[in-house]
């Protein structure tokens, strides 16, 4: 990013068990081990070394939507169920139980959801999985129910890099209630955008609508609205291991106005073991 400035740091470590927390004040201090990046600098060195980069960032922008009893989700699966079961009044202390399946709210998609066997969020044990520079893509010309094509990313050709993290704004996550336009009618991925971010290489895609993919399916009072396979686009990727974060909010915030908007994505899942798929706390820190 062509605004983020690193700050490299040669330390000399003599066990790899190094870490570095916390935020000083606008800083974010990451270590990254034994780095290529540091061998060039001092490729004589015999002692275990390490990069720090400093991402200075100027605004913090919250990409989560918020989660509650009864929240939209995709058609055909359960609502989320909250119930309080204690109350500090009567019983000392305050509880609730949360009933909800793992493709609720802001979350990612991980191979397993469309891939036999595939690999689950164990199979991304390192944080930096789930964060790195990423590029907001404005969309929100896309009518409702239209598929983003290749042709429609190509545009942004030059934003779009391997390794990187892809944000398509749609405008969606404004409509965020149970109308039948959120919950049918989001611009999604055809087959062949999917191929071509794949082609790509990128890190991770993430959208504002409830799937990746078009609404395909049909109950009562909705029959499909998208041509492309759901279970392609997801393959598409997801073979790829490029994970798929949905139902993002407020990208438009990151764009500032303009038409690419760049960021420092840290979004974590919550840590639960053979998931296929699991919510998320998206953040973008402007640099």
């Amino acid at each position: 990013m062509s605004n983020r400035r690193n700050f490299l740091k040669l330390l000399g470590l003599g066990t790899a068990s190094f870490a570095i927390g916390g935020v000083l004040g606008n800083t974010i201090p990451i270590l990254t081990s034994s780095s290529k990046e540091s061998e060039e600098i001092n490729p004589k060195s015999s002692v275990k070394e390490a990069v720090v980069s400093a991402v200075v960032y100027r605004k913090v922008i919250d990409l989560t939507h918020w989660i509650y009893h009864d929240c939209p989700g995709w058609a055909t699966l359960p609502s989320m169920e909250i119930k309080q079961t204690y109350w500090a009044a009567r019983d000392a202390f305050t509880l609730h139980e949360i009933k909800m399946h793992t493709h609720l709210g802001t979350h990612y998609d991980f191979p397993a959801h469309f891939i036999p066997e595939g690999k689950t969020q164990t199979d991304f044990p390192n944080p930096e999985s789930f964060m790195g520079e990423a590029v907001v893509l404005n969309l929100q010309h896309m009518k409702p129910g239209e598929e983003i094509a290749a042709s429609d990313l190509k545009k942004y050709s030059e934003y779009i890099k391997e390794g990187s993290i892809v944000l398509l704004d749609t405008g969606w996550s404004k409509k965020r209630s149970k109308n039948s336009e959120y919950l049918f009618f989001f611009p999604a991925l055809s087959v062949d955008g999917a191929q071509y971010l794949a082609d790509r290489k990128i890190k991770m895609v993430g959208t504002e609508g409830l799937s990746i993919a078009p609404w395909t399916s049909t109950v009562p009072m909705q029959g499909p609205v998208g041509r492309s396979s759901p279970i392609v686009v997801h393959r598409t990727l997801l073979e790829k291991d490029i994970l798929i974060l949905e139902e993002l909010n407020n990208l438009e915030a990151v764009r500032e106005g303009k038409d690419v908007g760049k960021c420092f994505l840290i979004a974590p899942p919550l840590k639960i073991k053979d998931m296929e798929g699991c919510p998320a706390r998206a953040i973008a820190l402007l640099t």
